[in-house]
């Protein structure tokens, strides 16, 4: 394995000993060899040692009552949200239940079915992505997955619309 030059984050790892132990190995052995690397380690040594003489800013004397206050806010404002939106399900499932028991089995059974059916329709969907997704994604990260698609989305409609200038062409 060709050596692999420290960056300042792998540095910082470095000196505070959180590497793995094997890493750790392979870091030491290039620092002998490599002046730049052990520039870089100097550098956040350097720079360790200067923050280390700074004293620790305070917060300020209100601070904790401050976060807490808006903690408590934000709790009372989903608190409120939600509440919303469990009154406007409940109407909701109201007013489809008083519309079910006015227009009879007759009129929401069709509905229902249709409702039933392409319910049956996405849960096939989502098996079958999922089964198509996820060892794509345990493979690839995450990041990788978007970036692919992302790209191949504007190239695909690219291709579909040179692909019907040439059948337009040949025709």
């Amino acid at each position: 394995m060709s050596p692999v030059h420290l960056d300042d984050e792998r540095a910082q790892r470095y000196l505070d000993g959180l590497l793995p132990e094997p890493e750790r190995a392979r870091v030491d052995a290039h620092l002998a060899t490599c002046a730049d690397c052990r520039l870089v380690l100097d550098g956040c040594r350097a720079l360790a040692e200067a923050l280390s003489g700074l004293p620790a800013a305070l917060p300020p004397p209100d601070f904790t009552e401050a976060v807490l206050a808006r903690v408590q806010e934000r709790e009372r404002i989903v608190s409120r949200e939600r509440r919303v939106a469990a009154a406007v399900l409940g109407a909701a499932a109201a007013v489809a239940a008083v519309l079910a028991a006015v227009g009879g089995p007759a009129a929401w059974a069709p509905a229902l079915s249709r409702f039933g059916a392409g319910l049956d329709v996405a849960v096939t969907w989502c098996r079958i992505g999922a089964d198509v997704a996820e060892p794509l994604l345990r493979a690839l990260r995450l990041e990788i997955a978007v970036a692919t698609a992302g790209a191949a989305i504007p190239l695909l409609f690219a291709l579909r619309r040179l692909s019907a200038r040439a059948a337009a062409a040949a025709s």
